[in-house]
């Protein structure tokens, strides 16, 4: 599993938690997402994202995911290639960087 993880530049510091890039091939698994200290942003650039919550409702087909602090946790299938980027940006610094 290809993972792209490089230093954060010191000017994002404050606002970006981490960011990882991503680039692997998998059968069939559920990753449970669950509660984090940050905001968390995912751009796919292969198949869409596969996201629910453990408590049932509807799923959704998602090409970018953005999720807030949330107490439950997230369901996210996949099913083949998955290659993009996830980035975990500190809450204060959530809508000055999107």
């Amino acid at each position: 599993m290809p993972v792209w993880q490089p230093s954060i530049p010191q000017r994002l510091q404050p606002h970006l938690l981490s960011w990882v890039g991503y680039d692997f091939a998998s059968t069939e698994a559920v990753h449970h997402g669950v509660p984090s200290m940050g905001v968390t942003v995912v751009l796919s650039l292969a198949e869409p994202i596969d996201c629910g919550w453990l408590a049932g409702g509807e799923r959704q087909l998602l090409d970018v995911l953005a999720s807030g602090l949330h107490t439950a946790p997230a369901l996210i299938q996949s099913r083949g290639r998955q290659q993009g980027l996830e980035l975990s940006i500190h809450p204060l610094s959530a809508r000055r960087l999107l």
